[in-house]
């Protein structure tokens, strides 16, 4: 078992190298996207502790982008046959279970791991398909006055976007097994329209890959193996703290998210070791 860790980053490097110390174990094989408003320069010293895609994006908040650089790290980890398993993150999260943990959960099944709700939902309305949004266009008046005009002039039937598929939203991070990547990848590649129907839409990294997976019978083990705490009215998860440490020991997930205090990492265990808590 291998396990791709594939990390979205794009700031704060001392955060990220903890991270790949801690995914240097024999179980993970680390892959980074950093995006391409980062400057290489403040993350050349870790070249040596993952592998860096060359095929970078510009990544923009609720924008297709954050799909095209995951897809981006998804064909890269795919392209070698030892990734038995492939763990989107961010350069943020990181493991709150041991390895021997971790490989157990992973062996007990498929290994398919990830939110899906049919949509419409109360979070996932169907809004974010019907209507334009340019979200991988610079913030301005025009843009938002472009997104007005196409969703008020050309609103956009679901069922025909998707070619009568069941569209369905989640988590932004997930971990598939690979004969499920297979299925996906072998998918997108003899159908582009998938891709192109959620070009312009809103937060697609919360349905693009659910409602794929889906379509295609993947059927989810468990939800999202990340715990990302989100607080009532606020667009970001909340950072960790020290108080929220209780609580993510109560759920069974692997990662958390998102961390910002170097020294909260310290309190984990060892990657060879059980989850252990100094006092």
């Amino acid at each position: 078992m291998q396990i791709a860790a594939l990390i979205a980053a794009h700031h704060k490097p001392h955060l990220l190298e903890k991270l790949l110390d801690r995914l240097s174990a024999p179980l993970w094989r680390p892959y980074i996207h950093l995006d391409t408003k980062s400057s290489l320069s403040g993350f050349i010293h870790l070249r040596g502790k993952g592998a860096f895609v060359e095929d970078r994006v510009n990544v923009r908040w609720s924008g297709f982008s954050q799909v095209a650089a995951s897809l981006a790290l998804l064909r890269s980890a795919y392209a070698d046959p030892a990734n038995s398993h492939f763990y989107l993150m961010s350069g943020q999260c990181f493991p709150v279970r041991s390895d021997s943990d971790i490989r157990a959960a992973l062996a007990a099944g498929r290994g398919d791991f990830f939110d899906a709700v049919k949509m419409p939902a109360p979070t996932k309305p169907l809004r974010r398909l019907e209507e334009w949004h340019l979200a991988d266009m610079k913030p301005s008046l025009l843009r938002r006055a472009l997104q007005k005009f196409l969703s008020r002039l050309f609103p956009r039937n679901v069922g025909k976007l998707l070619n009568g598929v069941q569209p369905y939203g989640g988590s932004s991070w997930w971990l598939f097994s690979r004969p499920s990547v297979k299925k996906m990848l072998d998918f997108l590649n003899e159908n582009p329209w998938f891709v192109d129907a959620f070009r312009f839409t809103l937060c697609p990294d919360e349905m693009f890959f659910q409602t794929l997976a889906l379509h295609l019978g993947v059927a989810p083990e468990r939800g999202t193996p990340t715990f990302t705490k989100w607080r009532q009215g606020f667009p970001h998860p909340a950072t960790v703290t020290l108080e929220m440490l209780d609580e993510i020991d109560g759920t069974w997930c692997l990662m958390a998210r998102k961390f910002d205090d170097p020294v909260l990492l310290e309190r984990f265990a060892a990657s060879d070791s059980a989850v252990a808590r100094h006092p």
